[in-house]
């Protein structure tokens, strides 16, 4: 838990952690152009329905509420697990050092269907992490099962 340990790591401690879990050169960043063609345009319609109210429609994000997008290394990594369970599960708030805080997301595991979250993943994927579409229903399917245990 952040709000009970974390947060009270001074910046060396931070740094190391850092670097111990990542390495000692982070991966980089991945280019945001030219973006590959998006192919999931009901993913883009449940982004606009569901997330662009506070992610911004063009994934932005806002200060204190939502991330960006483009600096979202979850929405980068190859494997989509942890997108997609925060997506199904959502994220509580967190707060930050100087009053700083972010709101938390709410999970959508009974909101949308796994087809329709396979989809926005998809479309988060393509859009700011530059990966191909490869997330399936079935894949959704089993993480929003395994929660359920």
């Amino acid at each position: 838990m952040v709000n009970l340990s974390l947060q009270h790591l001074n910046t060396f401690d931070q740094e190391a952690l850092v670097t111990y879990l990542m390495g000692d050169t982070p991966p980089a960043k991945p280019s945001v152009s030219p973006k590959l063609a998006v192919t999931e345009p009901a993913g883009r319609t449940t982004w606009l329905g569901v997330c662009a109210g506070c992610h911004a429609v063009d994934g932005q994000g806002k200060p204190n509420v939502a991330v960006n997008m483009n600096d979202n290394a979850t929405v980068r990594q190859a494997d989509a697990t942890n997108l997609i369970v925060s997506i199904l599960d959502g994220i509580p708030q967190q707060d930050f050092p100087n009053g700083q805080s972010m709101q938390a997301m709410p999970g959508f595991a009974g909101v949308l269907s796994d087809k329709e979250i396979a989809g926005l993943v998809n479309y988060l994927r393509q859009t700011w992490g530059q990966l191909p579409p490869t997330v399936t229903p079935e894949q959704v399917k089993a993480l929003h099962e395994h929660a359920e245990k």
